[in-house]
């Protein structure tokens, strides 16, 4: 289903966002 495709796209999305932020935040506080 072209739905639960885009619903898996959508959770990859958010997960790598939420990955990178993390990332982010720990770069930012290792100054």
């Amino acid at each position: 289903m072209v739905l639960r495709r885009l619903m898996g796209l959508f959770l990859a999305a958010i997960s790598v966002e939420f990955i990178a932020r993390g990332i982010w935040n720990i770069y930012l506080s290792m100054g």
